[in-house]
């Protein structure tokens, strides 16, 4: 991969209908209910207020190959701003070779940037390859909790 130049470049309005598509094989993959209007609005209203977070395309010698959300939420226990990767996601053809790797330390990296003191992820329970992954980049795992959620 030392050849390849692995960007991630910061979303704008015109690359809606690309994220579609990968958010689309996302939801797919993680057999998540797609509903492409609520998806799109949601969307584009993070795309346009940067207090919300950031969305990425995730791009190969620029080529768009996937992308990763990272949301924005205060906390006490972290001591003020963290962030939450909301999705991340690699088109099949191009997993296994160190892009996701890349990924993440851009991530932490920018995360510094942009003055955030923790990030956290969710990932399947079943999907033992992700978790390792993760915590090869020294995420940890937090066995006395579960994430929980209420549909509003």
């Amino acid at each position: 991969m030392s050849k390849e130049k692995i960007d991630l470049k910061l979303a704008s309005s015109k690359h809606i209908p690309v994220l579609l598509g990968f958010i689309q094989s996302y939801y797919d993959f993680e057999s998540i209910t797609y509903l492409e209007n609520k998806v799109e609005k949601a969307l584009r209203n993070l795309i346009n207020s940067e207090d919300l977070g950031r969305v990425w395309i995730i791009t190969l010698n620029n080529k768009p190959v996937g992308y990763i959300i990272l949301c924005f939420s205060y906390s006490l226990v972290s001591y003020g701003q963290d962030g939450m990767i909301d999705e991340f996601f690699i088109n099949k053809d191009f997993r296994n070779k160190g892009i996701g790797t890349d990924v993440i330390k851009q991530i932490i990296k920018k995360s510094k940037q942009l003055g955030l003191k923790s990030i956290y992820l969710e990932v399947n329970k079943f999907n033992i390859e992700a978790q390792s992954f993760y915590c090869s980049l020294d995420f940890k795992k937090r066995d006395n909790y579960f994430l929980m959620n209420l549909d509003l």
